[in-house]
């Protein structure tokens, strides 16, 4: 009897000399007493290291569920104490009911007042299934304060959001089982932010974070676009209002037209049969048959291409030859593919040059004081200085011209803001900015950039039209001039950005159903309005989403136009870019 004993000793004093080489480097911050521990005998190394890994295992596998769930490690569970509300909180059972519970709010958008009559609930039906998945979602959120905290609870952007927004629908809702009748309520729009911050939605927080990061340069390319939108909204009233008073009468009917076209939603559908088929391709592919061998029916070698450029563009040398050859041979073989080949027409435009030094054009050609003056010219109108100050003068000018437009009924009318000496002054500036720009950089230099290119061109139709109006004709053609020379302002911006999916369908219908749910004529197109969510979500996915914009502005006000044209440029951030 007393040899097994023997035995168990020795096993215990082996599995201790083991257990004592791997022994944790740290505790985490749950790890506690076990309550399964004996007080009457004090507890071996080797059960102490077995007890600290299961700590650690579950406080490390705690960590990777805050990173999946994209939340911050100050709301870790900092104590034994806060563990049993954090692991009942995350619980598989606690989080399909969180779920369900958003889930059950987001579908009664489907059975509330703007509904189909066929499936309409009583308010307090709806209310009452309403008010018991808010409960079920609020009682989640008190549970979070066992290990958050009062004071981090509410500095949790998110968590903080959540509470308001089901504080005030508890309100609303309780206010509905009262009056018995339903009301206008801005807040059902929000009642994806309960599916949002569910656990299995970890996905879509963590994709919501990286569009919420990337906004600054979204709201720049935003900002950018209104800005040209603008721009040509003012060209086309000065240019169409008499053509076309439909949609260029007044300024803001030009804005909206213009919006609507950059949207392709009338645009033509007759075009793109050009676009799948193109003649020019099939050019490519006969003239590809005509300059294959027999032993090479798939490729064709420089000899024969050289042949052919000498009778396509016979102004080409043979460096030039070779070049388009190069440029064309992308897989840097001997020969050229047919899909190579069909990029010869955009090869045979490029026009090849040898590359020249950046040295100032004067630097060979004057000397003395007279290279001081232009050195310093030069210098001048290469700083950033230079370009933000002729593109706040730009800016200035276009704010002017964009007053104007804003104020006239019509593009015949008698301009009382920008007057002769207001045009003067800005063609005079602009003369001025191309002449130390010509004297600064050059002939070559200065034209060799786009932007300087189109700077003047517009430069010398302002000082055209200043003539124009010396001789009679009325000062706004002046506005057809300068009205492109805001585009300018576009060179100083260059940035990128990343762009949230399907999360809309249920705010913006439902904010639409019950904004326009009630402003409805007979003999029109019925399918196209907002009176229930059903009918609702079709309408942000039609190509013709503007004849449903005029008719509410026409029906409701011109402020409507506001709610669709925020839309799309929603949808157009997000899906295009």
């Amino acid at each position: 009897m007393d040899e097994p004993i023997e035995d168990n000793k020795s096993h215990h004093s082996l599995q201790l000399n083991e257990t004592s080489k791997d022994v944790p480097n740290i505790v985490g911050n749950t790890s506690g007493v076990s309550s399964r521990t004996f007080a009457y005998r004090e507890m071996p190394d080797y059960e102490v290291a077995n007890s600290h890994w299961d700590s650690n295992y579950r406080e490390a596998s705690i960590f990777l569920e805050e990173g999946l769930n994209n939340e911050k490690f100050n709301h870790h569970p900092c104590s034994s104490e806060a563990l049993p509300a954090y692991l009942l909180v995350h619980n598989v059972v606690f989080n399909v009911i969180d779920l369900c519970a958003s889930i059950v709010l987001l579908g009664l958008a489907f059975f509330e007042d703007p509904c189909l009559p066929s499936v309409k609930f009583p308010p307090i039906i709806h209310a009452g299934i309403e008010l018991c998945s808010l409960v079920l979602v609020a009682v989640q959120v008190l549970l979070k304060t066992r290990w958050i905290g009062w004071k981090d609870f509410f500095r949790h952007k998110r968590t903080a959001f959540k509470i308001g927004t089901l504080f005030v629908m508890v309100i609303e809702t309780l206010t509905v089982m009262v009056r018995n009748q339903t009301h206008f309520r801005v807040t059902r729009a929000l009642r994806p932010i309960f599916i949002i911050d569910n656990h299995y939605c970890w996905g879509v927080r963590r994709f919501i974070r990286q569009i919420l990061q990337s906004l600054p340069p979204i709201f720049d390319m935003m900002g950018l676009i209104v800005f040209v939108m603008i721009i040509y909204s003012v060209f086309g009233f000065y240019l169409f209002s008499d053509w076309d008073p439909d949609n260029f009468q007044t300024f803001v009917q030009s804005f909206v037209s213009l919006f609507v076209l950059l949207t392709t939603a009338n645009y033509p559908d007759v075009m793109m049969k050009s676009y799948h088929k193109s003649f020019l391709r099939k050019a490519a592919q006969h003239a590809f048959k005509l300059l294959v061998t027999r032993e090479r029916k798939n490729v064709i070698s420089f000899n024969h291409f050289r042949g052919l450029i000498t009778f396509y563009k016979p102004s080409a040398s043979d460096t030039e030859a070779f070049l388009i050859f190069k440029f064309l041979n992308k897989s840097q073989l001997k020969f050229i593919t047919l899909d190579e080949f069909y990029n010869v027409y955009d090869a045979c435009v490029y026009k090849w040059r040898p590359a020249k030094s950046d040295e100032p054009w004067y630097n060979d050609s004057i000397s003395g004081c007279t290279k001081k003056i232009f050195e310093l010219i030069n210098k001048i109108v290469t700083s950033a200085w230079f370009d933000h100050s002729i593109s706040f003068v730009v800016l200035i000018n276009g704010i002017i011209l964009l007053v104007q437009a804003g104020v006239m009924a019509s593009a015949v009318e008698d301009q009382y803001i920008y007057v002769t000496w207001i045009s003067y002054f800005f063609i005079g500036l602009y003369t001025a900015e191309a002449t130390f720009k010509l004297l600064g950089l050059g002939l070559n230099k200065y034209f060799s950039d786009s932007w300087n290119t189109f700077d003047f061109i517009t430069t010398v139709l302002g000082i055209l039209s200043l003539i124009f109006e010396y001789l009679g004709t009325p000062i706004f053609f002046y506005c057809y001039t300068t009205t492109p020379q805001a585009l300018v302002l576009i060179s100083n911006k260059n940035r990128g950005f990343e762009m949230f999916l399907e999360l809309r369908l249920f705010c913006i219908p439902e904010c639409a159903s019950m904004v326009y749910h009630s402003k409805i004529v007979a003999r029109t197109h019925l399918s196209n309005n907002f009176t229930s969510l059903k009918k609702g979500l079709p309408q942000i996915f039609v190509n013709n989403w503007f004849v449903i914009m005029e008719g509410f502005a026409h029906v409701k006000n011109e402020s409507s136009r506001l709610f669709f044209m925020k839309l799309f440029s929603l949808e157009f951030s997000i899906k295009s870019v």
